[in-house]
C-alpha cells in the first residue's frame, strides 16, 4: 500500500531549495554533538486550510497543531560516535494529498532512491519478518522512488484527535550499503480534518553523530607520500598508507 513520483520535478526543486540550507545547519550542530530544533516548511497555497490554521512556521508550532512527537530511541540514541543514521531533521506542510509524502535524503542533500520506509497505525498488517528498527511490527512499507520520496495513502481514519494522530513513519537501518546505524521516528501522525488533508510529512537524512567537538580539518594528500583515500558519495571513509613492494627476480 504505497506510491511513488507524487511530486513533479519542479514541485520536487523548489522544495529542495528551500530546506537544504535548513538542513546543512542541522548536520553542522549534530556533528558538533549538540542539537538543533527541528525546521518545518509549509508549502502550502493561499488555501481556505490558512482560513483555519494559519502558515506553521516552526516545530512548536507544528506539535500544538497536529500533537506529533519524534522518537530518536532507535536512531540518534542508538548511534555511536561516528555513525550514521536516519536523523527526521524536519517536516513538509502541504494540503491537497490523500497521503503522507515521506522525504528521504542523503547526507549531501541528494534524494535518497529504494530507501524502505515503514508506517505503522493500530491496525496495521503484521509485516512477514522482524524488522530493524524494531518499533512496530505491523506496518505497510514501500521504497523512494528516484526523487527521495515515498508515498502512504491514508483514509479517513488518519485524522488527528486530542493525542494526535494514529500513524508512525520511519527507516529501514539497512539502505543500499548497510552503512547506517537506526532511524528516528515520527510519532502521532494525522491530517486536519475539514481541510483538505492538511498533512505534516517527515524529512529523513543521513547524518553522522558528533563528539561534542569541532572536526579537525583533513591534510591535503602530498604527491609521492603513498597515501590513498577511498571516497563514497563525496565522504572520505578510508585513508591510509601503502606500502610499494618490488617484484622479486
Amino acid at each position: 500500500m504505497f506510491v511513488t513520483g507524487a511530486l513533479s520535478p519542479w514541485e520536487t526543486f523548489e522544495t529542495v531549495k528551500t530546506i537544504t540550507p535548513k538542513i546543512k545547519a542541522f548536520q553542522e550542530t549534530i556533528d558538533n554533538g549538540g542539537s538543533m530544533s527541528i525546521f518545518v516548511n509549509d508549502v502550502r497555497a493561499n488555501d481556505d486550510s490558512l482560513n483555519l490554521i494559519p502558515r506553521i512556521e516552526t516545530y512548536e508550532e507544528l506539535k500544538t497543531v497536529f500533537g506529533l512527537t519524534i522518537d530518536t530511541s532507535q536512531g540518534e540514541q542508538r548511534a555511536t560516535v561516528g555513525q550514521r543514521y536516519w536523523a527526521l531533521v524536519g517536516f513538509e506542510v502541504r494540503t491537497g494529498i490523500a497521503a503522507y509524502l515521506s522525504q528521504v535524503q542523503n547526507k549531501d542533500g541528494t534524494p535518497a532512491k529504494d530507501i524502505l520506509v515503514f508506517r505503522h497505525w493500530p491496525d496495521a498488517p503484521q509485516l512477514p519478518a522482524t524488522v530493524d528498527p524494531d518499533y512496530f511490527q505491523n506496518a505497510v512499507a514501500g521504497f523512494t522512488d528516484s526523487n527521495g520520496i515515498q508515498g502512504s495513502p491514508y483514509e479517513a481514519g488518519s485524522v488527528t484527535g486530542e493525542n494526535g494522530g494514529p500513524d508512525y513513519i520511519w527507516l529501514s537501518w539497512i539502505p543500499p550499503g548497510g552503512l547506517r546505524s537506526g532511524s528516528d521516528m515520527a510519532s502521532r501522525l494525522g491530517w486536519i480534518g475539514g481541510t483538505d488533508h492538511l498533512t505534516a510529512n517527515p524529512i529523513f537524512r543521513v547524518v553522522i553523530k558528533g563528539d561534542g567537538s569541532t572536526t579537525p580539518p583533513i591534510p591535503p594528500i602530498i604527491p609521492g607520500d603513498n597515501t590513498i583515500q577511498l571516497v563514497i558519495g563525496g565522504e572520505i571513509v578510508y585513508r591510509g598508507k601503502f606500502t610499494v613492494v618490488a617484484e622479486s627476480s
